[in-house]
């Protein structure tokens, strides 16, 4: 509790805790996108957000529903390059942060590439996270999974775009 309110007071000790977070929050999210890249489902259902995991229907089914869509769709990912989190944002004990993601991937034989984001929740001051894809959701679905999602947060733009 003392980590949250030196975080909202701007305290000396906050820089350090929050940098910290920022910093062990990017390493998760980099295993959690070079899970996904390797369609290495185990390692990042463990990565994603246990709300999640239930509201997909369990660790059973989210499998099960990454594998049909990825040979459903011949998906395959080629790059996916996490960028350092800028802050991060206190609701109630948990933390949450925005982590920018550039993804190229193939998709029906169709490449993309851009701009894309997790969404990064830790219930223990920063020291482990969970994701959600956050092209995944509009605000709306994200609070049906997430109901104390911190209002007003803006989410980035999908910047994702076929390319040539």
């Amino acid at each position: 509790m003392a980590f949250m309110v030196c975080l909202c007071a701007g305290c000396s000790t906050s820089n350090s805790k929050r940098t910290e977070a920022l910093a062990r929050c990017k390493e998760q999210a980099e295993a959690c996108a070079d899970a996904f890249a390797r369609q290495d489902w185990q390692k990042y259902i463990d990565l994603a957000y246990p709300a999640l995991v239930d509201h997909v229907g369990g660790r059973k089914k989210m499998l099960l529903a990454l594998e049909l869509t990825v040979k459903k769709d011949a998906y395959r990912v080629f790059s996916a390059r996490v960028e350092a989190p800028e802050r991060l944002i206190v609701a109630g004990s948990d933390l949450f942060s925005i982590v920018p993601l550039h993804l190229e991937f193939e998709r029906n034989q169709k490449k993309f590439a851009g701009g894309s984001f997790f969404v990064a929740v830790s219930s223990d001051e920063g020291k482990n996270w969970t994701f959600l894809g956050g092209t995944d959701f509009e605000e709306r679905e994200l609070r049906k999974i997430v109901p104390h999602f911190p209002r007003g947060t803006q989410l980035p733009k999908n910047m994702i775009r076929e390319t040539p």
